[in-house]
C-alpha cells in the first residue's frame, strides 16, 4: 500500500475482535515502528506481548481507566470512507485566518 492511501484510510480503531495477531504480524508491526522518531532517540518505549486472558484482564483491572483497552488487533469494522475537513478549512497562507 502506498503512503498516502494508507494515510487516507486508516483510522483509530477502539474495538478489537479479540481474534489473535499472529507473532508474525506483531513482529512486522515492531520491527518496522521501532524506525518511529523518539526524542533525543533514546527509544525508551518497551513492549509487552500479553496473551493470557487472566493477564489480560490482571492488567487492564490496575491501570488508569482511560488505558483499559489493549490498542492492537483486528477491528470490529472496517470504515471504508473517512470523513475529513477541507483543505481550505486548515491551511492558511502567510498569516492565522
Amino acid at each position: 500500500m502506498e503512503l498516502y492511501e494508507v494515510m487516507r484510510s486508516t483510522f483509530a480503531c477502539r474495538e478489537f475482535t479479540g481474534e489473535a495477531v499472529p507473532d508474525e504480524v506483531l513482529h512486522r508491526i515492531v520491527d518496522n515502528a521501532r524506525f518511529a522518531p523518539s526524542g533525543g532517540n533514546r527509544q525508551g518505549w518497551r513492549i509487552i506481548h500479553v496473551t493470557r486472558d487472566e493477564d489480560k484482564r490482571a492488567l487492564v483491572a490496575s491501570m488508569d481507566r482511560d488505558l483499559e483497552r489493549v490498542g492492537l488487533g483486528r477491528p470490529v469494522r472496517q470504515l471504508s470512507r473517512l470523513r475529513r475537513k477541507p483543505v481550505e478549512d486548515i491551511l492558511s497562507r502567510d498569516r492565522w485566518a
